[in-house]
Formats: structure tokens, sequence, C-alpha cells
């Protein structure tokens, strides 16, 4: 009988904890959200009310094996690849955009111990037709738009 008390006073706490956060959920654009979040919660606590009520109610999990993925050395280094030539091909079209061709675009990546993969250094090279003040303006240019944290090189081709 005490079971029963519990579980009804129970209920009646968790319907009194809804009517409270009911009314502290502001309203606006995520009034759905926050609501749905407080009726999860509020749904969790019931059915934990009810199982510990019903003793005799027994429910049981089970797992399914799914395969590991490694990421291995080779996975990463194509994933590396993959971004630098994204990279490149932004970097071409945004200098293009603004006036400047380059003949080629080096990225160099960096991929840490826990195989994140950062872009480290673009490197330029520009026909040797190309003016100082060009290479410099266009240097300059993707630097600014890239930020401090990447490095940005340029060298001249010499055929």
């Amino acid at each position: 009988m005490s079971e029963i008390n519990n579980a009804v006073m129970a209920i009646c706490m968790i319907a009194a904890a809804a009517g409270l956060f009911s009314m502290l959920v502001p309203s606006g654009k995520f009034k759905s959200q926050l609501s749905f979040i407080i009726s999860c919660i509020i749904a969790v606590c019931f059915v934990g009310v009810i199982t510990n009520a019903v003793p005799s109610l027994d429910y049981t999990f089970s797992s399914r094996d799914y395969p590991i993925v490694d990421f291995d050395e080779s996975l990463t280094e194509s994933a590396g690849r993959v971004s630098a030539n994204a990279v490149r091909d932004k970097v071409k079209q945004f200098l293009s955009k603004k006036g400047y061709f380059a003949d080629e675009i080096y990225v160099i990546t960096h991929i840490d111990e826990d195989r994140c993969i950062s872009i480290i250094e673009i490197e330029l090279v520009f026909d040797k037709s190309v003016s100082d003040t060009d290479i410099a303006n266009a240097v300059n240019l993707l630097q600014s738009e890239v930020g401090n944290s990447i490095t940005v090189k340029y060298s001249v081709s010499r055929v």
C-alpha cells in the first residue's frame, strides 16, 4: 500500500513541477523546443515512478554490435588532401575575382594526434612576368582574408 501512496505522491509532484515549468517557459522562438524538452523530462520521471510502483514490471535492453569505425592514417590523409584541394579551389576563385592569378597554389595541412586537420600554410606561385606590386597585393589580400593563423607565402616561377 505504501508503494501506491508513494507513486500517487510522486505523480502529484510531477504534475506540480510540470505546471511550474510550463509557467517558467518564456514565450518566443524557443517556446516549443523548451516545452518539448520539459515534457520529455517529465515523461521519463513518470515512467520511473510507474516502474518503481509496479515491481513485477521487468524491462531489459538489448544492444546490437555495430562495427567500430577505425580512422586509420590513410583515411585521415585522404581527408586532408580533399580539404587542401577544396581550400586551393576557394583561394583560386577568391584571387581571380580580385584580378590576381597564381600559376600554382599549394596548401599545406597538418594532422595532429587527434586526427584534426588544420590548414597551416598557403603558398602562391606567380609567373615571373607578374609585378612585385601585384604579388604583394595578392599576398596581403589573401593574408587578410585567412587571418594570422595561416601563413601565406609566395614564390616566383623561374620558367
